[in-house]
């Protein structure tokens, strides 16, 4: 099975943990939450996102079959009875005796080729839709079919039905075993205990019931030093046997079915997403799709995203997640989100973020419809808490972080940035956002910008936005709304509230004017 259920030839190079987009967007938390529900480590995948469109559907049409009930227990079975047989073979490389590392290896790599057999008849039960399981079931087929793989099955028959012929009996004299194969042995016994308690046991069958008081003997590695000796004697007993037996050990002790390991783990990481999925879905009562991929420049949508790490936060508890759309149209490059602090504004870019990243990774995203072009990279710039000692002032190190952000930008780029240059002057802080946002629309890329600057908005090629409060209130409402231009909605509620605004001083003021008169 050489094939690959995640990759499309060569896995595309790692992006490191430590990217800044894994921490602001707490993707390495929504993958550790994935991690802790799987049996076999998979955390690497999450840090190669696909390149192309094609190898992002096929990993959609592998989720698509899974989201069958039939093709998720079908897979779940498969992986749970590969981890125990893993096991099993392990385990048995680490007995006591030669003799138990090869039996046990015998039983396991026959458990394991039925298992490949039985999850091949399955497939072609289930008639999976996507070309990775279809290739999967065709792999395995081919596998299972090759001279190599029937002579270790024709050996592993032929070895099994050779030992269920292995019959003993032992004569047990004291601190004496003997082990032989003559049957009269045995009948000799009984008849001895025939003439001995026949006069005074009316049940002769009670002598050969269990004793409960006997306790078995403790084992030493899967077998007591008598059963050791035993096989030993077994050894002189049935001589071609117990070559046979050595020969397969020494044969297949390094046996492994190519690709399986590669399969078993890559289905893990589609069954954990879908579980974890699938459990915020149900929890927070939310919707997951897959995105439609378009090329750069079609509009492009989200309804009802949200973000995954507070659905996570939140599962299962009263306040409910408020989700909100995503809309990027023709001509448009970035959205410049304004508001009231504390009202959803940077939720809402990593609802963004995180959709383009888990989108590249063709992964079920937050949302009820979607469509996204594929990101080559999610790029962002948080404000980060610096530390008192850092040497360099606050604004050169954002310069410095925008500066590496210019050497990876392209076309493709989505860019997040959130609250720049907050350390300097408004009005340097104004022209230093026009530099950027007129630089990366030079380089033609897309994304948001949360910022209290709303003459920003005003540039070509950018969107305003407001987070919103409740009318006649200053509480959040936590959706994130298209406007005309940012306006200083929540300045203007506080304004209405403590009557501040020019009405309500100039009628406090002639008020105050009359009562002087007065």
């Amino acid at each position: 099975m050489p094939m690959s259920l995640l990759f499309l030839g060569q896995p595309p190079v790692a992006r490191p943990a430590t990217a800044s987009c894994f921490q602001d967007l707490n993707l390495n938390l929504i993958f550790e939450q994935i991690q802790q529900d799987c049996p076999v480590p998979i955390k690497d995948i999450f840090y190669q996102p696909l390149t192309t469109i094609e190898a992002v559907q096929r990993r959609q049409a592998i989720f698509r079959d899974l989201l069958r009930p039939a093709g998720y227990q079908l897979m779940a079975h498969f992986v749970t009875a590969a981890a125990e047989t893993a096991a099993k073979i392990k385990q048995a490389h680490h007995d006591w005796t030669a003799d138990q590392q090869a039996a046990d290896l015998l039983t396991a790599l026959y458990e394991q080729h039925e298992q490949l057999e039985k999850l091949t008849e399955a497939l072609a039960h289930f008639q999976p839709q996507s070309l990775g399981l279809q290739k999967l079931q065709a792999d395995l087929d081919t596998y299972l079919q090759a001279p190599a793989t029937q002579q270790l099955l024709t050996m592993m028959r032929t070895l099994t039905s050779a030992l269920v012929q292995v019959q003993f009996y032992l004569t047990i004299n004291g601190r004496y075993v003997r082990v032989t194969t003559n049957q009269l042995a045995a009948s000799n016994s009984a008849e001895v205990a025939t003439k001995l308690f026949g006069p005074i046991m009316t049940n002769l069958s009670e002598l050969y019931r269990p004793n409960a008081s006997i306790k078995t003997a403790e084992a030493v590695n899967g077998d007591t030093s008598l059963q050791a000796n035993i096989v030993v004697q077994l050894h002189k007993l049935y001589p071609a046997v117990f070559a046979q037996l050595t020969t397969f050990y020494q044969q297949y002790q390094q046996y492994t079915v190519p690709g399986y390991e590669q399969v078993v783990t890559e289905l893990n990481w589609y069954l954990a997403v879908q579980r974890y999925t699938q459990r915020l879905a149900r929890m927070n009562q939310l919707n997951f799709v897959l995105p439609t991929l378009v090329e750069l420049g079609a509009p492009e949508r989200i309804e009802a995203g949200f973000d995954l790490e507070l659905a996570y936060v939140q599962a299962g508890k009263q306040t409910a997640v408020v989700p909100n759309d995503y809309v990027l149209n023709p001509n448009e490059q970035f959205l410049i989100v304004a508001g009231p602090n504390q009202g959803g504004k940077t939720t809402y870019i990593r609802m963004i973020g995180q959709a383009y990243y888990l989108a590249a990774l063709g992964m079920p995203i937050p949302g009820s419809r979607a469509t996204l072009h594929l990101a080559s990279h999610v790029l962002t710039h948080f404000e980060r808490q610096e530390k008192a000692t850092q040497l360099t002032g606050l604004l050169q190190h954002d310069i410095e972080r925008l500066a590496a952000l210019y050497q990876t930008v392209d076309e493709h780029s989505i860019v997040l940035m959130n609250e720049l240059f907050s350390s300097t002057t408004t009005v340097d802080a104004e022209k230093l956002g026009q530099l950027v946002l007129t630089h990366l629309t030079a380089k033609q890329a897309h994304g948001v910008y949360v910022t209290f600057l709303e003459s920003l908005a005003k540039l070509p090629h950018m969107v305003p936005m407001q987070a919103q409060i409740i009318a006649g209130t200053t509480t959040r409402a936590y959706k994130i709304y298209r406007c005309s231009e940012t306006v200083g909605t929540y300045a203007t509620s506080l304004l209405n509230k403590y009557q501040l605004t020019t009405k309500a001083i100039e009628r406090r003021l002639k008020h105050a004017s009359q009562s002087n008169h007065a």
